[in-house]
């Protein structure tokens, strides 16, 4: 298989901070204002709270990063989810420009969903609304909008609205 999702290492610090001061990548992903360095990605990214951290390759090298993490209150408040329910909810981005296009934000959302425990009912996205490219991608891989999220992140300066997407698990 030529795409492949492992758990984040201490060595891949310097693709974090490769990807993370691109400014193509940045105006998707944490927006080109913000500037990264080596104690900002230790900071962000190799802490000690409940994420699970991953990096997706490709043809065997790093291209992209993805988290997934239960909800907490307030986002359940927010998206409208009752706390009977599991909400997981997912990020990730592909850190190589070159390779947007080619459908493997798809295929590696797809891969990760058939790892999705059956005690999990809900999977979760927040994808800026001006971020077409990876809402065609998460529709594709079977998520659907739920409802738009209004001033919902503030992305270089700007309160953006986001859609919340919503994949059912299958049980």
């Amino acid at each position: 298989m030529d795409t492949k999702i492992r758990s984040l290492t201490k060595d891949d610090k310097k693709y974090l901070l490769k990807w993370l001061t691109d400014p193509e990548v940045l105006a998707y992903y944490e927006g080109r204002d913000q500037t990264f360095h080596d104690a900002d990605i230790e900071r962000k990214f190799y802490n000690s709270d409940p994420i699970n951290r991953m990096i997706l390759e490709y043809q065997g090298e790093p291209i992209g990063y993805m988290q997934s993490y239960l909800l907490d209150s307030l986002e359940y408040q927010e998206y409208g989810y009752s706390d009977d329910l599991n909400v997981m909810g997912i990020d990730l981005f592909i850190g190589v420009p070159s390779l947007w296009n080619h459908g493997l934000g798809t295929k590696f959302i797809t891969l990760y969903l058939n790892t999705i425990p059956s005690t999990i009912d809900y999977v979760v996205l927040d994808p800026l609304v001006f971020n077409t490219r990876s809402i065609r991608c998460y529709e594709k891989s079977g998520f659907h909008k739920k409802k738009r999220l209004r001033a919902h992140e503030l992305h270089e300066g700007i309160w953006q609205d986001a859609w919340l997407m919503e994949y059912v698990v299958e049980k």
